[in-house]
């Protein structure tokens, strides 16, 4: 499988030391996603789908950022590994955020930071895939910036 994988991200990118962390992360998920329900995803392709998707947001990334609901990884993980900017992932589940901040470890991402209130400032992205309230939220001035 890690062939598969290996194969699959290098399709997304140049760079060695991205590359490299997003196959551990693809191959982390996927063995973790075997006996905990962290995403739907259950093949290298799929995963790849939802990594493909999150990279595509990297244009936008500026140097403070939320990623609301951040699950399995998508798509605030991604964006670190791919960016190494920081970034605040909110999870309401344990065992998923259990999942980020192991992963955040293993892959020295020491700067990911804890849930947090605060605000999103200067060209900060507030990251909200599938979750219902995060227009009101931002409304709510709970992280101020834009969407």
């Amino acid at each position: 499988m890690t062939d598969a994988i290996a194969e699959a991200v290098a399709e997304t990118t140049d760079d060695a030391e991205i590359r490299v962390g997003l196959e551990r992360f693809v191959a982390l998920l996927l063995e973790r996603n075997a006996a905990t329900n962290l995403t739907s995803a259950r093949d290298p392709a799929a995963v790849m789908l939802h990594v493909r998707d999150s990279l595509g947001l990297v244009p936008f990334v500026g140097h403070t950022h939320v990623d609301i609901g951040s699950g399995g990884g998508f798509p605030g993980l991604v964006l670190a590994i791919a960016t190494r900017k920081p970034i605040t992932l909110v999870e309401s589940l344990a065992k998923k955020a259990t999942f980020l901040r192991e992963v955040a470890a293993l892959l020295g991402l020491h700067e990911q930071r804890q849930p947090a209130a605060g605000q999103v400032r200067d060209g900060g992205l507030v990251l909200g895939v599938g979750v219902e309230r995060v227009l009101e939220c931002v409304s709510h001035n709970h992280f101020g910036g834009f969407i």
